[in-house]
């Protein structure tokens, strides 16, 4: 596994949004149509703690995604091949000036953070791909965001773990 082409392939799949839409069955239509009005990801980055310093970071547009690796723990299988327990943290940033309480006047828009939250989910539970193993969402949380005084911020921490395994031996020496 090369930390590269993973981070890569992840991003792939959170910009698949129309490909991922396309494979829900005609019986789910409704889900499906709710999903389709989800606003688009505008930025992908790796986590930094970019939402607790809002005024201090380079710009981004939101809704954004930021990606985070943790290692959990290294199990050797052999002399030159690891196992590698791995926590990816997907975190969603969602900047509105909307209000979610009842009777606002954009509530919709501010509550399509929460749709959002549930399309990342499903196109990412049970996931696998070349560079990485199965992905099982673990914990939602939320993520403090501060800095900006004009407009409020919304940050879940999605945790997945992944387990891949890496094979030295195969590596140029």
């Amino acid at each position: 596994m090369i930390w590269t082409d993973c981070y890569k392939e992840l991003v792939e799949i959170i910009r698949n949004k129309d490909g991922f839409l396309a494979s829900i069955p005609d019986e789910y239509s409704e889900l499906k149509e709710r999903m389709e009005n989800t606003p688009e990801i505008e930025h992908i980055d790796m986590w930094h703690e970019q939402v607790s310093f809002l005024d201090e970071e380079h710009p981004f547009l939101s809704p954004a995604v930021f990606i985070e690796f943790n290692t959990l723990g290294i199990e050797d299988e052999g002399l030159l091949v690891q196992r590698l327990h791995t926590q990816i943290d997907f975190r969603l940033f969602y900047e509105t000036f909307s209000d979610t309480c009842e009777g606002a006047e954009m509530q919709e828009e501010a509550l399509s953070f929460l749709d959002l939250l549930t399309l990342l989910g499903m196109m990412l539970h049970g996931k696998s791909g070349k560079n990485f193993g199965t992905l099982r969402r673990t914990h939602v949380g939320r993520e403090e965001s501060g800095g900006r005084e004009t407009c409020t911020g919304s940050a879940l921490n999605v945790k997945s773990w992944i387990t891949p395994q890496w094979n030295l031996q195969a590596m140029p020496t």
